[in-house]
């Protein structure tokens, strides 16, 4: 599912996400917990202010972030 993402960006664009909205909420990021290139772009593992684990994508090629939560 595509969400809006609020990123800081420096050396390169996407470069951390701070916070994001998905499903109608706002969430903040509290922490990155890993962080990894992809084929297409970069991917975070990160944990919210509420708790929550969620995925978060970036796709250079599309220009297109993708919120993916986490099921476990």
């Amino acid at each position: 599912m595509s969400g809006i993402i609020h990123s800081h960006s420096g050396f390169r664009y996407a470069e951390k996400p701070r916070s994001f909205r998905w499903d109608s909420d706002e969430y903040q990021i509290k922490q990155i917990l890993t962080e990894w290139k992809t084929e297409r772009g970069y991917a975070f593992k990160i944990i919210t202010d509420t708790d929550l684990i969620f995925e978060l994508t970036y796709d250079e090629i599309m220009d297109r972030w993708q919120v993916i939560p986490n099921t476990q």
